[in-house]
């Protein structure tokens, strides 16, 4: 089971659309909150329960409001860098900004 946890209507759809394209045909459960603690805390801990697979999108910039990353940190055993460091570099082909994202990946 995969959940999408996006701030975005938009970047979860075109998340799901990309991994239909590279044949991830699971079950997947979209959910769009907004870019509170609670919020990203509760829909983390319902995937966690049910041992799925969380991909989120978006609060991970520097403004204050970007909460997503403070909120999921704590609640990882591990952190995986290589995969936070990867998604930095892809994005760099694509524009400067990305070096101005906070991406985290774990278990």
């Amino acid at each position: 089971m995969l959940t999408i946890l996006t701030i975005s209507l938009l970047t979860g759809t075109l998340l799901q659309q990309l991994l239909l394209q590279w044949n991830v045909n699971t079950v997947v459960t979209r959910k769009c909150v907004p870019d509170e603690a609670s919020d990203i805390r509760e829909v983390i801990n319902e995937g966690y329960q049910l041992n799925q697979v969380i991909i989120t999108t978006g609060g991970t910039g520097l403004a204050n409001r970007d909460v997503t990353i403070s909120t999921i940190s704590p609640l990882l055993d591990k952190r995986a860098t290589g995969v936070s460091t990867a998604l930095i570099s892809q994005t760099l082909s694509n524009t400067p900004f990305a070096m101005l994202s906070n991406p985290i990946a774990g278990l």
